[in-house]
């Protein structure tokens, strides 16, 4: 099945992942063999003899052209495969990490509201809360011309060792600051923790081996 096949199908289908599975062993096969030869000098020699029959090869070279053509081609049908069968799962995943360490945000500030001003008409103190639930939604985040993002819909819930405050509505600010650091945690996550990271994305990152290689040795 061509790459522009899959492209127009709706949903993924084992036939895809198939192909994506084959183009990902080229790429990897591709890559390799260049790596060998710009990192550790593996060469082709002018004559070689396999089960008797004897090849005699004018200019090595010229090889390592067809090998960067096949890499070329396993890399662009590769990219195809990804984008068609895997980019909206880990643009959802992804975003699902994200919810998740802006949850993780409010819930160590409300901690440190809790520890230098009090909540819910409760003095300062560290100790004592023993949960806090946050929800986010269920509107989605509006950005703020600052560049911040703002959950105007959010609730929380404190538990204290001796009161549950219940939820109540307290709309949430998440700073430019928190969503850099938020965003690399779930990138983060997201690569080495999911098949995403380790089955999909580290081909590419494979792939681009040889080409930074031959960059750096220029």
């Amino acid at each position: 099945m061509k790459p522009e096949e899959g492209l127009r199908r709706e949903n993924n289908t084992p036939e895809l992942r198939a192909a994506l599975m084959k183009e990902r062993l080229l790429l990897i096969g591709a890559s390799a063999v260049l790596i060998a030869h710009l990192v550790f000098n593996v060469t082709i020699e002018k004559s070689a003899e396999t089960l008797g029959l004897k090849f005699e090869i004018d200019d090595p070279n010229k090889l390592w052209w067809v090998v960067w053509s096949v890499w070329a081609w396993a890399l662009f049908r590769y990219t195809l495969y990804f984008f068609d069968f895997e980019r909206s799962d880990m643009k959802t995943e992804l975003a699902t990490f994200k919810f998740r360490a802006h949850a993780r945000v409010v819930s160590l500030s409300m901690r440190w509201k809790a520890g230098t001003v009090g909540v819910e008409n409760r003095p300062p103190a560290w100790l004592g809360v023993k949960v806090v639930d946050v929800q986010l939604g269920p509107s989605f985040p509006e950005k703020r011309p600052g560049g911040e993002w703002e959950y105007p819909t959010a609730s929380i819930r404190m538990v204290w060792h001796d009161s549950d405050s219940g939820h109540f509505k307290a709309p949430q600010i998440i700073s430019r600051g928190w969503l850099f650091w938020s965003t690399i945690c779930a990138w983060a996550r997201l690569l080495l923790t999911t098949r995403h990271g380790t089955e999909y994305f580290a081909p590419f990152l494979i792939g681009l081996a040889p080409l930074v290689v031959l960059v750096l040795k220029r």
